[in-house]
């Protein structure tokens, strides 16, 4: 179970501050509109039932249920109420909605490249059209218009794929690229006037598949229907084409339409049986038939190729390489990547490991100590990320520039070194986190909030921030008062309930 701290305290993911100012982390999480295809009335929040119109702010662990869904475990919630259905808003990491946009995306595609890939182009595109619904009062939602997000479907393979790359990003003249992705180009990427990464190009890896070829006809009275035309269509043909061979624009009955529009009113109108732009038409009887190939708008990454690049034993940087040329891959817009460094217990991934190196000494006395403090020997070895910039840590983890760190599992996520040094906070942020991932190797499931957070508070010596955490704090003091440390890290590792202790 991971754990999250604000200002020592802990709340979903373990977190060191940088300062005694308590800040929310959903301050750098991403906004996301949670269940934007559905008119929602009616739902649960902590097992309350809720109904429009309603207004609330929900923190903590927030179970969220909504009919026809999985039970979501959220750490902020927002609901709101407009035209008479419910707003809820999510607060969520980052990585987390990576790892959530991949199972909606490339759901059971397990070639772990092809993943990786993805990741990178789902992370750049989340950055890039962050303000996309801003006047609405969040950032993304969860539907294709954003990105296609299955919240109960995400499994470790998609986590991993997102932990594995996390904080890279694609950049184009300073800036996150516009990393757009579709099902399958159809042999035949189109351009973008977004940059020169987004070009036109024969795709061979996509039609070792096939060209997805798909049928759809429509009677003249039906086009006039969608079109909202006076009379039936007479006459359909193409009349423009990109340099794909994409249509631009129709002629219907002598009247000029733009094919994404011509293609969007079917769409509304009788389902989206028009897969792509990549079609001819021609009459058949009283029908007009559009025969066409590929499935989305063709530009950027083609999901198809790079399930069969993946397959192939193509890099993710080869996939990206071939889909985004000329965009650049790392952490910041100057291309700082990862680098490994290791010591017999520790792995420190840096962007700068010549004035970085002393971290991994500096973490393994904090290992130590932590191990002496907790009476565990850790069994495992310990990943550090020590971020470049300060932006790219909350990027990556969606904390707030006060959070000094976050762990999950046996990954420490550091702001950078010169940063923590400046508050001379390194080596205590070391101790906290460390104390966690000591902590938790050894953590009899189940274990009450108060318990994990009041323990750590007591080893770490740390100052608890408010009434909650000081109430956490002192009934492990208690407990320690009345049975020793000793015997309490031994319910720590067996569990309360035995020993008749509330678990409450």
């Amino acid at each position: 179970m991971a754990t999250r701290l604000i200002f020592l305290l802990a709340f979903c993911w373990f977190s060191g501050p940088l300062n005694s100012a308590r800040v929310p982390a959903e301050d750098s999480a991403l906004r996301i509109r949670l269940y934007s295809r559905t008119a929602v009335t009616e739902a649960r929040v902590n097992g309350q039932r809720i109904r429009a119109p309603h207004q609330g702010l929900y923190q903590g662990n927030v179970t969220l249920e909504v009919k026809g869904g999985k039970p979501l475990i959220l750490k902020y919630l927002q609901v709101s109420t407009t035209s008479g259905h419910l707003v809820l808003t999510a607060h969520i990491p980052l990585e987390d909605y990576v790892a959530s946009v991949l199972a909606g995306e490339l759901n059971g595609v397990a070639k772990p490249e092809t993943l990786k890939a993805m990741a990178v182009a789902i992370r750049t595109y989340a950055i890039r059209h962050r303000t996309a619904h801003a006047r609405e009062g969040y950032d993304l939602c969860d539907t294709t218009h954003c990105q296609n997000v299955y919240w109960s479907q995400r499994r470790k393979m998609h986590q991993d794929a997102a932990e594995s790359t996390e904080g890279l990003m694609l950049w184009w003249k300073g800036e996150p690229a516009a990393t757009y992705y579709h099902a399958h180009c159809g042999g035949m990427s189109e351009g973008s006037p977004m940059g020169a990464y987004l070009p036109v190009k024969a795709d061979a890896h996509c039609v070792t598949r096939g060209n997805d070829h798909w049928r759809a006809a429509f009677t003249g009275q039906q086009l006039a229907e969608a079109l909202k035309l006076t009379v039936p269509a007479m006459q359909v043909s193409v009349t423009a084409r990109s340099e794909s061979g994409r249509a631009n624009y129709l002629s219907v009955n002598g009247r000029r339409v733009g094919a994404n529009q011509f293609q969007a009113a079917l769409g509304n109108r009788y389902g989206w049986q028009m897969k792509s732009l990549l079609f001819d038409v021609t009459k058949v009887g009283d029908k007009f038939v559009f025969a066409g190939k590929g499935r989305g708008h063709g530009v950027g990454l083609c999901q198809i190729g790079a399930i069969q690049m993946g397959a192939k034993g193509h890099s993710a940087r080869e996939i990206l390489d071939l889909y985004y040329p000329g965009a650049k891959i790392g952490l910041t817009a100057q291309g700082l990547e990862w680098v490994s460094r290791r010591s017999e217990r520790l792995e420190l991934l840096s962007t700068d490991p010549a004035h970085e190196e002393f971290v991994l000494g500096a973490a393994e006395k904090a290992l130590k100590e932590a191990e002496s403090r907790a009476q565990v020997s850790y069994p495992g070895r310990v990943q550090l990320k020590l971020f470049p910039t300060v932006a790219t840590f909350r990027n990556a983890t969606g904390e707030s520039g006060a959070v000094a760190a976050s762990t999950r599992g046996r990954v420490i996520r550091l702001q950078p070194a010169k940063t923590l040094q400046a508050r001379q906070v390194l080596e205590s942020t070391l101790l906290h986190e460390f104390l966690h991932v000591v902590l938790e190797s050894q953590a009899h499931a189940g274990q009450p909030w108060w318990f994990r957070e009041g323990l750590t508070l007591e080893l770490t010596g740390d100052k608890p921030a408010d009434a909650k955490y000081t109430q956490a704090l002192g009934r492990v003091k208690r407990l320690i008062r009345e049975h020793g440390l000793d015997r309490v890290l031994t319910f720590w590792r067996q569990g309360l309930a035995a020993e008749g202790i509330g678990e409450e």
